[in-house]
């Protein structure tokens, strides 16, 4: 039998590194299904849920309660989060999921929470953004739900914007005082919002004296 020197080669390099002849690894699949919040898809208003997993994504409307992800074998965390028609993520749950080569395994159901807002607050003059200008070092940010404060920070007036994560949806208050060397407030301002599920608001605050 003679062979010609192209599959000669082929065969010698399948010999050493298992070339051709070599197993594929066979993914595994992950059938992941979702409640959204206590009410559902639709009073939650969710349009559709993306499900991420070893780098890999897929995502379907949220109706359908579940879906299959195709992961290779290992142990995985697995994010999944609820979108509104806009594509904003509303909801989100983390689990983890581990599988062999080529399992297929179905998740206990994961129950999504709504996603915390965020402000991040900004602050100006009416002749700009200097503060040593106008006599001011420092300024408070207080967040205020109805009065009640919600959050608060004392911060350097240069710094020029502050970031307040973890919020519930709702109604708030920014309010921003600026003080002297001396303590005394200067200047003050304040901004009505409304916050959704997993918002991120930029809001600015003008400060008069």
């Amino acid at each position: 039998m003679k062979l010609t020197y192209g599959l000669a080669l082929t065969l010698l390099t399948s010999a050493c590194t298992g070339g051709p002849f070599e197993d594929t690894p066979i993914d595994g699949s992950v059938e992941v299904p979702w409640q959204v919040g206590a009410s559902g898809c639709e009073l939650s208003g969710i349009d559709e849920v993306v499900v991420n997993a070893a780098e890999r994504e897929a995502r379907a409307p949220c109706a359908d309660g579940a879906l299959i992800l195709d992961v290779p074998a290992g142990d995985h965390v697995v994010t999944v989060w609820g979108v509104d028609a806009s594509g904003m993520a509303r909801y989100e749950a983390t689990t983890r999921a581990s599988l062999t080569e080529g399992e297929a395994i179905t998740l206990p159901t994961v129950v999504l929470g709504a996603m915390p807002a965020t402000i991040d607050v900004s602050w100006y003059f009416d002749n700009g953004r200097l503060c040593g200008g106008n006599g001011v070092t420092d300024v408070e940010i207080v967040v205020f739900d109805d009065d009640f404060i919600v959050d608060n920070l004392v911060t350097s007036c240069d710094d020029g914007i502050e970031r307040f994560p973890d919020l519930l949806a709702g109604d708030y208050t920014v309010s921003v005082l600026a003080r002297d060397a001396e303590g005394a407030v200067t200047y003050a301002g304040a901004t009505d919002l409304t916050l959704d599920k997993g918002d991120l608001a930029f809001v600015e605050v003008m400060l008069a004296p």
